[in-house]
Order: structure tokens, then C-alpha cells, then sequence
């Protein structure tokens, strides 16, 4: 059975131009350096960035990266649907069984070690992440016309939400 969902949360009418961004990867410096040039093209930061999940793993900077999406989403300039790694990551954070392989492990390592000499701003970071890849948005309608969703949705799926749709935008 489908579940009502937070409109608010899943249709977006946005006035602001958008730049899709996905599977970053932990790719911080690379991620910083795209939103510059989108941000010198455009002649300045009026632009809102849509990520399109996959925060972590991979990269060598999957901290700071989830630090700069959020910061981005709180203050208005950007917004994020989860991907399968951030769930993954998510529910290793909730304490879940997952198969740690070499890429989470490294994602885990650089978690731990953040988290160990920032316990006060971590509590924060961490809640962000987990209430978003492991609540949703699992993808975002913008103007009734454009869908942003990690791996894939259908047109029947849209306007609501359950665990196969949940799966089906994650995987």
C-alpha cells in the first residue's frame, strides 16, 4: 500500500535557475571547483544546485563533502535526493548491519576520525545526513515538470512513496 507523502517535501516550484550534479563520490575539491565554474558562468551564485545522490564513497573527502550539501540546502542554494551509497552509509550510521566493503570502509575510517575530534558538530552532520537518505526526498519534482531522482522512477511512482518506490529511486 502507498503512503501520503509531504508534498512540500517531493514538489518544488522553484524560480531559480538549476545545475544537476551527481555522484559525487567524495570528491570534494572537484565538487567545489564545479559549482565555481557554474558559479563564474552564470555571472554569479543565483543558480540552486540539485544533487542527485551518492555523496560518499569513492573520494577522499566524503565529510566534507556532506558538510557543503548541507550547508547548501540550508541556506536555500541547493537540495539533495539520497542515492543507494548514501543509504548505505546511512544505515551503517544507524548502527544496521551492511556489508562494509573497501570504498564504505574508507567512507567509515574518515567518518570516524572526524567525528572523534568534532563530536559537537558531527551530531549535527550526521542527523542531516541520516534523516535525508534514510527519509527522503527519495526525488523532487520542480515545477511540475522535472524530476530529480538518483537511479530512476516511473511516471505512475510520482506523487507518492513506498519501500519499492523508496528502492527503485535509490537502486
Amino acid at each position: 500500500m502507498n503512503s501520503p507523502i509531504n508534498i512540500a517535501e517531493y514538489f518544488i516550484e522553484e524560480k531559480a535557475p538549476l545545475a544537476f550534479i551527481g555522484d559525487v563520490h567524495g570528491c570534494y575539491d572537484e565538487l567545489v571547483e564545479l559549482i565555481n565554474n557554474v558559479r563564474a558562468h552564470d555571472g554569479g551564485d543565483k543558480r540552486k544546485f540539485v544533487f542527485v545522490g551518492d555523496l560518499v564513497d569513492r573520494g577522499p573527502y566524503n565529510v566534507e563533502v556532506i558538510k557543503l550539501v548541507k550547508c547548501l540546502c540550508e541556506n536555500g542554494a541547493g537540495y539533495w535526493v539520497p542515492g543507494n551509497h548514501d543509504n548505505k552509509f546511512a544505515r551503517w550510521l544507524l548502527g544496521n548491519n551492511v556489508k562494509v566493503e573497501k570504498s564504505l570502509g574508507a567512507t567509515i575510517d574518515e567518518w570516524q576520525k572526524y567525528y572523534n575530534g568534532n563530536k559537537d558538530t558531527a551530531i549535527f552532520l550526521e542527523d542531516f545526513y541520516i534523516q535525508k537518505s534514510i527519509n527522503g526526498p527519495f526525488y523532487i519534482v520542480f515545477n511540475k515538470e522535472v524530476v530529480a531522482v538518483h537511479a530512476g522512477i516511473q511516471n505512475w511512482m510520482i506523487g507518492q512513496m513506498n519501500s519499492q518506490i523508496k528502492s527503485h529511486c535509490l537502486y
